[in-house]
């Protein structure tokens, strides 16, 4: 993933407050961070629809407009679900399958460990 992707990842979630890990691992598995993505009427990282871009008033095609739509609809949709993620990936890919909800998850989990594991050590400190 490119630097300046993972900046947009941060501002967002920053601004949605939602976890980072959720939004990295969405753009992860919709578009493989392919930022020209396309899949009928989704486009981009995290793959928005036309209308759903339209509504926000992002553009699907730049990649830190696209990660900020993504980010608040997730958001939206955490607040509906009461941050039940399984629900909230389920609605936020139309077409959701167990295995997507799987395979998010996964990424997920794998992007907090990665992060939790580059943290120094409380034993390194002096």
């Amino acid at each position: 993933m490119k630097q300046k992707y993972w900046d947009y990842i941060k501002e967002a979630a920053q601004r949605y407050q939602i976890s980072p890990f959720l939004i990295q691992a969405v753009c992860a598995i919709e578009s493989r961070y392919d930022p020209e993505a396309r899949s009928g009427r989704c486009f981009g990282l995290m793959q928005l629809h036309k209308d759903t871009a339209k509504k926000y008033g992002v553009d699907a095609h730049d990649p830190r407009e696209n990660i900020m739509g993504g980010a608040a609809v997730l958001a939206r949709l955490m607040e509906k679900y009461d941050g039940n993620i399984r629900k909230v990936l389920g609605v936020y890919n139309s077409t959701c399958t167990d295995a997507y909800v799987r395979e998010v998850l996964r990424a997920y989990h794998q992007a907090q460990l990665l992060e939790t594991s580059s943290l120094p050590s409380a034993r390194h400190k002096n």
